[in-house]
């Protein structure tokens, strides 16, 4: 969960025990805000301003705890927004943009290594969950040769998946598939159903969707 270096690292560390609670047991009831001493005026929450970086389960912890008011017990006013691409969530942190973003690590340590001020703080996935969804006529990996090959971004997790166990089969990028710059999710599953691309690089709820359209789960996140 990469941030832009904060003034306020209380606030940084308030979220990441949010999100963290939020991979462990849900509350048995729904998170209330303290209630200030008699006399005391109540504290406004903190805002902040975060972003995720796709729609998949490996978000889930930023929806649960919002879902469950997580955010709210530790004193936070949490604006949560879809930013699709690692690149997008690096830019808004260094404007300024946003506060802390939820997204591979390279949205941290690719700005980090330019000389830009950003921390990571935690982790909560140690895998690349994607898969390859190919169009139905597709049997095999070496059928992908030639073909257009569908990710996130340039430089994305979803590209870096595709080099590494493409890789493995042989395949380069550039010299035995083309890769294209889709954006999200969604418009991967789009750009498989009308024909712009021969495989989508892409993680769960939206590979199964695909299967359920006709389409190949040719390479499988659980293999």
């Amino acid at each position: 969960m990469p941030a832009a270096r904060s003034r306020r690292p209380g606030l940084l560390f308030a979220l990441l025990g949010s999100l963290l609670l939020s991979c462990a047991l849900p509350p048995a009831v729904p998170a209330q805000p303290a209630t200030p001493a008699v006399g005391e005026a109540p504290t406004p929450p903190q805002r902040v301003r975060a972003a995720f970086v796709a729609i998949a389960s490996s978000m889930l912890p930023a929806w649960i705890a919002k879902d469950e008011r997580l955010y709210e017990r530790y004193g936070l006013d949490v604006e949560l927004a879809y930013v699709a691409g690692a690149a997008k969530i690096a830019e808004a942190l260094l404007a300024g943009e946003l506060d802390v973003g939820i997204a591979p690590a390279t949205s941290a340590f690719g700005p980090g290594l330019e000389g830009a001020d950003t921390v990571m703080l935690a982790s909560w996935a140690n895998k690349l969950g994607f898969s390859a969804l190919v169009q139905p006529g597709l049997q095999t990996v070496a059928d992908l040769r030639g073909k257009r090959v569908g990710v996130s971004r340039r430089g994305s997790n979803s590209e870096i998946w595709a080099a590494a166990v493409l890789g493995s089969f042989g395949l380069e990028p550039e010299r035995d598939y083309t890769v294209l710059s889709i954006g999200g999710q969604a418009e991967q599953l789009a750009a498989l159903q009308n024909g712009a691309i021969d495989v989508a690089i892409m993680t769960p709820p939206l590979n199964l969707r695909a299967r359920q359209l006709g389409f190949r789960e040719l390479l499988s996140y659980r293999d």
